[in-house]
Formats: structure tokens, sequence, C-alpha cells
């Protein structure tokens, strides 16, 4: 969801901006870079490491989450082409699964925002699993719950975490440069069958040629 169908990334950034601010830390832009992927708690269980905080793990997590309540209605955006995407999957019968790092309630909150939970079969957040990505377990229950065979799944990501954990779980990947945090050559490492610029640039036609 977040870099593939919504600008949320800043957003995201700004969190962590204010939570080392609120710790008395710089802002480190490496290390956040590395949070891109992970659920919350897992990137809330790496700051407390990182930072050496006696701050509880779920505290870590509701204040950086609280930040991105308050800025999403009015700094998130879908990228342009995501909706009519979504819209010719529909059309042409795919049958389409969400398997988003993000809290349930981020994530349904962005479904209602947009106007996107029409067009999924089945959402999974990481509310739905034990392990996060780069583990597989979101991509397989998404499979699993499609009721579909590996071969025929295809994959759309922006993160190498993502893409790790799609490969891990036996599925075809295409990967999304514009969320703007990994580079292309980043995630060709992962070995998608094609890198886009953006969502706008993947079509029909060029699914069915994959």
């Amino acid at each position: 969801m977040d870099g593939v169908l919504i600008h949320s990334g800043p957003v995201w950034r700004e969190a962590m901006i204010v939570f080392s601010r609120q710790i008395g830390v710089d802002f480190d832009r490496k290390f956040n870079r590395g949070l891109v992927g992970l659920s919350e708690e897992d990137a809330s269980k790496a700051i407390k490491e990182q930072y050496l905080l006696s701050m509880p793990v779920e505290e870590i997590a509701e204040r950086r989450l609280e930040v991105v309540r308050n800025l999403y209605p009015s700094q998130v955006k879908m990228f342009p082409g995501a909706k009519d995407l979504l819209s010719k999957l529909e059309q042409a019968g795919y049958h389409t699964a969400l398997a988003t790092s993000s809290p349930r309630d981020i994530t349904d909150y962005a479904l209602a925002m947009f106007d996107l939970r029409p067009y999924f079969d089945v959402v999974l957040t990481s509310a739905d699993v034990k392990k996060a990505k780069p583990h597989p377990e979101i991509y397989t229950k998404a499979k699993s719950r499609l009721g579909a065979n590996h071969e025929r799944c295809l994959v759309i990501e922006d993160s190498v975490m993502g893409l790790e954990a799609a490969t891990k779980a036996g599925l075809e990947t295409i990967a999304i440069e514009h969320g703007g945090m990994f580079s292309r050559q980043e995630l060709e490492k992962q070995q998608p069958l094609k890198v886009y610029k953006s969502i706008r640039s993947v079509r029909i036609n060029r699914i069915n040629k994959l």
C-alpha cells in the first residue's frame, strides 16, 4: 500500500523526525531508511535498540503513530494511476489482495479515505501475521486466502523487504520505483520480473505478458 498505491513516505519520515526530537537525538536519514517495509512493532524494536531506550516498544510505536494519524488526512496522496490500475484489474477479472506492513487502523483509514476497499478481495495488515516482512508469512496467507496457485500470482512492491518476502513465498514480483526510498539498482537485486518508474506505467496488457 505505502509507496505503491499511496505516497505516505513523507508522513512516516516526519513521524521519525518528531520522535527523534522527543528523545533528544538527531534524525538519522540512513537509519530511518532501514525502517521502510518493517511492521510498526519491528520498527519500534529497532528504534529502541538503536537508541538504547528504556521506553516500552508500545510507547515508541504509539508516539510515532500519533504523528502519522494527525498528518494523514492532509498530507497523504494517492499516486497517479493507482486507482485506475485497480479498476482495470477488477474489470479484467483479477482477484487482488492487499498485504501491508502498516497497522490495521492506518490501513482501514487509508482504504476509506481513498475509497479503495472495494477493489480488494483480501486485506492483510501487520495485525494478521506473527512475522512481518521480509518473512514471507503475509504473502503466503494472501495467496492462500485468494485460493490461488503461486504460478498465477504477481506481487507489486516498492521495498526491498517486500520483494524479499514475496520471493520467499514463491511468488513472482514487479517493483515500483516511485516510493523513492530504494534505487532501481537495489530493487533489481531482488530480481523482480520488471522495475517500473511508477504505478502509472503498469498496464494490464503488460501484466498479461509477464
